[in-house]
């Protein structure tokens, strides 16, 4: 657990307990982790298409504006 140089002026050094420590995590908990969660991207990239359609309009608005503004700018 990491110090606060506050705390320890304040309330003093605690003693070491059991819930201080850090016990290493079993194998089967970190294969968990290391796997992809396929839903999870799945619905992220439903996300991301959604907020696509949902701006696509807005680029197609704006688009003359820019090819004005590069015609401005070329000549």
């Amino acid at each position: 657990m990491e110090k606060n140089r506050f705390d320890q002026m304040m309330f003093g050094r605690r003693p070491e307990t059991a819930a201080d420590t850090v016990n290493p995590a079993p194998e089967e908990e970190k294969t968990d982790e290391n796997q992809l969660d396929y839903m999870k991207i799945m619905m992220q990239v439903d996300d991301i298409m959604g907020s696509w359609n949902d701006i696509k309009p807005v680029f197609k608005q704006l688009s003359p504006m820019l090819d004005l503004i590069k015609k401005k700018i070329g000549s």
